[in-house]
């Protein structure tokens, strides 16, 4: 869809047209938005040199463009944070400077996945394994997989140290992280069983690793080291005795008790997820936002017991 403008027209794609109509920004703000745009496009000015150049007015524009909550302070933007403001709010026209997975928009720091780096093949793979998801289930998995690739930050500080991108999203760079998803996902099984999240998670792997198109992955997902097939989660065998579930719950206990794990905490964090999914009166971006930090904390609370899996 194009939005007509003054000295020509600018093109917003879906995506951006959806955040912005979502944001209210009327067809005035649209054509001021547009035409900012336009002009950050043609200029060699640096982004934060360009932002000063804008009147007030404008840069009311773009916070609200953006759904800022605070008023821009160009002074305390990185050049990463400034490009961000002028660009649409798609992740498709984003940078990641620093490339830590973490884009900065403004002042504001959010991520997507795939992150901007990555080549276009791995995020048309990533739009195909995850087209048949709703926008909650999609955000949900892509804080699992950005925290693969980028590890945890906790306390601003990352636990893994991100590699190049052109090493990152190389053939060896995404077989590696394919075989990663699967150990993690064999993980969080034998953890928490064969959950709905768990099984959409390995159906998630699975199509990534087929749209990605290269022989090496299917060879992964052929031989990927799951304790139980889903179908085998689907129709599960007969009960177990009393004695024997009895025997894996203290079995279970000991493990947690080993790798520190607050099971209790897990769970309510997850009953706490499937709530705020399931609130029809809650707004899609507060729901992103309360689910991101659960998800967060609980994928902080796996990550160490993989660690001290690894340790062992």
């Amino acid at each position: 869809m194009t939005n007509t403008i003054s000295g020509g027209a600018f093109q917003f794609s879906d995506y951006s047209l959806q955040m912005l109509n979502r944001r209210k920004l009327s067809q005035q703000d649209l054509t001021d938005f547009g035409h900012i745009l336009n002009k950050a496009s043609s200029t060699t000015k640096a982004p934060k040199n360009f932002l000063k150049s804008l009147s007030q007015a404008e840069l009311a524009v773009v916070q609200k463009a953006h759904s800022l909550a605070n008023t821009i302070n160009i002074n305390q933007l990185s050049t990463e944070g400034a490009a961000n403001l002028l660009t649409q709010p798609d992740p498709d026209f984003r940078v990641d400077l620093n490339n830590d997975g973490l884009v900065e928009i403004g002042e504001a720091k959010t991520f997507s996945f795939p992150p901007p780096n990555a080549p276009n093949h791995v995020k048309e793979a990533w739009k195909e394994a995850t087209a048949v998801l709703n926008e909650m289930d999609k955000a949900t998995l892509e804080l699992r997989m950005h925290s693969s690739v980028y590890g945890i930050q906790i306390n601003g500080i990352s636990s893994k140290t991100p590699l190049p991108a052109n090493v990152q999203w190389s053939d060896g760079g995404l077989q590696n992280l394919i075989a990663t998803l699967y150990s993690q996902l064999e993980f969080s099984v034998s953890m928490e069983g064969w959950t709905e999240g768990n099984k959409q998670f390995e159906g998630v792997i699975n199509a990534f690793a087929a749209h990605l198109h290269t022989p090496s992955f299917s060879s992964i997902a052929n031989n990927k080291p799951i304790p139980a097939t889903t179908s085998e989660a689907t129709n599960p065998p007969e009960p177990e005795q009393p004695t024997t579930e009895r025997s894996r719950e203290v079995m279970q206990l000991l493990l947690d008790a080993r790798l520190g794990i607050d099971r209790e905490k897990l769970e309510r964090l997850e009953e706490e997820i499937q709530r705020i999914t399931n609130d029809p009166d809650m707004p899609d971006e507060l729901k992103h936002q309360l689910i991101q930090s659960l998800q967060e904390q609980k994928e902080a609370i796996l990550e160490q017991a993989r660690k001290l899996t690894s340790w062992a």
